[in-house]
């Protein structure tokens, strides 16, 4: 069990600051799906080289989390937040300027996937670091839904701001957003309060993980990468499926495509209440699972009308309480005040492999049976064996003290 932490204005300072980096990181990965279809019609990028410009950031992070983890656990939070932030702007300025090269716009989405990948680890270390213990579960809810907010951030910014001055003002906001983060990095590392973490000098007092701790740690990156696989893929195809399988129009497939984005964000919100008030977070992990193995196993004999938006609701439920279980886990392994960087690094290892292979898997499946019909059970399977790993994990966590 953790000591508990002083809920001062330099830990709130820390807590705005490691959300505004996990926020500004999801908000600079899809700022390109809205205008991607501009992109395209504008430079005539081959197909494969618009999804590298995505994937790329995954492959960023599956390569670097866990030694970027292992730099913040003995250096410090200050050398991976300013690096990060460097390169993300880099590759915005990168690719706001040369454009019209699809190697060099490659390029600058891989300098930003690299500094997402820095952010992605920094960020909920620090706001886990100087949260009080009182507001815990909720940092877990809010570090649990930067995706689908960064998601909404840049699909509301895009309408507003495309039609004057074109997809470069997202990179432009990307680029602001990212100075204005830098400034208050620059403010509040300068202080002596939590948001410091560990010195360079005192690196030596951030102990390593244990071999248990490793093993669970492992499990559950296991586990975060099987629900990534299904849920990228999901995400993915759900417009395409909405109009290909269901006989749906493009205007009731965005619509159909925002239900289980709009019930994850509440979701997570409160299952980190839930935490609060005494659910053990192995548990409810182990619930969402099975949640989300049940709507696969339905999908072939119950994807139409009410019954159809009824396995969307119960999906956004258990991808709403699964993630932000796990996202609990290294903080739940090691302990508040243990190597949780490392730990998230590992964690997020998992993450990004399920975010590279979920959609590449859907494709090949898809284009190997020349339709979706081995989708579901695909995906029901590798979800059932997802919900057996983290029922072993539950069953390692049950003598552990988590810190909610």
């Amino acid at each position: 069990m953790s000591k508990p932490v002083t809920d001062t204005p330099g830990n709130r300072s820390g807590v705005f600051l490691g959300i505004g980096l996990m926020y500004l990181a999801a908000f600079q990965i899809f700022k390109l799906p809205p205008v991607l279809p501009l992109l395209l019609d504008t430079y005539a990028y081959d197909r494969t080289l618009a999804g590298a410009f995505m994937s790329i950031y995954a492959a960023a992070g599956l390569l670097l989390s866990v030694p970027l983890g292992k730099v913040m656990s003995h250096r410090g939070p200050q050398l991976l937040i300013y690096t990060s932030l460097s390169l993300t702007v880099l590759g915005n300025l990168l690719g706001v300027s040369y454009p019209e090269t699809g190697g060099l716009m490659l390029l600058g989405r891989g300098l930003e996937g690299i500094g997402f990948a820095g952010l992605a680890i920094v960020g909920p270390v620090l706001a886990n670091r100087s949260v009080s213990p009182i507001w815990f579960p909720l940092i877990i809810s809010l570090t649990a839904i930067w995706i689908p907010v960064g998601q909404l951030v840049a699909g509301v910014l895009a309408p507003l701001v495309v039609p004057y001055y074109s997809w470069q003002g997202l990179w432009w906001i990307g680029l602001v957003a990212t100075g204005v983060i830098a400034f208050a990095v620059a403010g509040l590392l300068g202080r002596q309060t939590s948001t410091q973490g560990p010195r360079a000098e005192d690196g030596n007092r951030i102990r390593d993980l244990a071999p248990q701790e490793r093993s669970r740690l492992v499990m559950a990156a296991s586990v975060f990468a099987i629900f990534s696989i299904q849920y990228f893929a999901f995400m993915t195809c759900l417009p395409q499926y909405l109009v290909e399988v269901l006989g749906l129009t493009a205007t009731q497939s965005a619509l159909g495509y925002l239900i289980p984005i709009i019930i994850v964000i509440p979701v997570s919100l409160l299952t980190g209440w839930m935490f609060r008030i005494g659910f053990r977070l192995d548990r409810m992990m182990v619930l969402g699972m099975i949640m989300i193995a049940v709507v696969w196993a339905l999908v072939p004999s119950g994807n139409e009308g009410m019954s159809g938006i009824g396995l969307m609701i119960v999906y956004g439920i258990g991808a709403g309480i699964t993630p932000t279980c796990l996202f609990a886990m290294p903080t739940a392994i090691v302990g508040k005040n243990g190597p949780t960087a490392s730990a998230f690094g590992i964690i997020m290892t998992g993450r990004n492999l399920g975010v590279l292979v979920g959609p590449v898997l859907l494709a090949m499946v898809f284009d190997l049976s020349g339709g979706w019909s081995f989708i579901a059970p695909l995906f029901f399977t590798t979800t059932a064996a997802g919900t057996v790993v983290a029922m072993y994990l539950r069953a390692s966590l049950k003598t552990v003290e988590t810190p909610f």
